[in-house]
């Protein structure tokens, strides 16, 4: 398949009549079982509403500025996919034809962290947390406190608040395999503590209490893990 493009075929009722190669990378099932199921269940519970209401406009020969939406395909395989795409009615189906934003719905993900949730990420390391970090579903660094930030511009000369940088790749190699397992148990919605053990810049050994939590949006899918990690080294000398 050399077309960059999505298509997808739906029937008025908004099943899925067909689809080109490209698009089977959406949809988790095989060919034969997603034709004649609804397109509504493979897109993101938030895009569902704006979906229905395009396809009642269209249906209803409403003249529209836009036919296009953003959806977010989160059982897209590898990896949850958005894609930009356009809708047209053509002699009574639907062509859905669309274009991976992905990269570029993660940049505006990253700039639409306020000032007022890096003062709240401050204030919880303040109180008591030895780093803190903000990741998305994909594991790239969202926000970090001002410690964590030191730390990754240093040792990785890399600045996650300007690029985009995965948290997997700015780690300790011990921690890797740990990280990998316990922020995919988050990304199912469970609370996670883990214990680690890392030499500090200095050449001091320190334990850390790993806590990832998975945060939810409105629709109670998670958009984010939020990692805190607490120093215990005292506890950990004394024991």
């Amino acid at each position: 398949e050399k077309t960059l493009l999505f298509l997808i075929v739906l029937n008025k009722d908004g099943t899925i009549l067909d689809f080109n190669h490209r698009s089977a990378l959406l949809f988790p099932e095989s060919k034969c079982l997603v034709k004649g199921t609804r397109f509504e269940n493979y897109i993101m519970n938030k895009d569902v509403p704006k979906f229905q209401n395009l396809m009642f406009s269209l249906l209803n020969s409403e003249i529209l500025e836009d036919t296009s939406l953003s959806l977010d395909f989160p059982l897209a395989k590898n990896i949850p996919t958005v894609l930009k795409m356009n809708f047209e009615l053509y002699d009574d189906v639907i062509h859905a034809i669309g274009v991976d934003i992905t990269k570029e719905s993660l940049r505006n993900q990253v700039v639409s962290i306020t000032s007022e949730s890096q003062k709240r990420l401050q204030a919880m390391v303040n109180n008591g947390f030895a780093y803190m970090l903000l990741l998305n579903t994909y594991g790239e660094i969202l926000m970090t406190d001002k410690k964590s930030l030191a730390i990754i511009k240093r040792d990785f000369n890399i600045d996650p608040t300007h690029q985009t940088c995965r948290f997997i790749d700015v780690m300790p190699i011990n921690f890797k395999n740990s990280f990998a397992h316990e922020f995919n148990e988050a990304l199912k919605g469970n609370h996670v503590k883990k214990e680690i053990e890392r030499i500090t810049h200095e050449g001091n050994k320190q334990w850390l209490e790993v806590q990832y939590t998975p945060i939810f949006d409105q629709e109670t899918t998670i958009d984010s893990v939020l990692m805190s990690f607490h120093d215990i080294t005292e506890q950990k000398l004394a024991e």
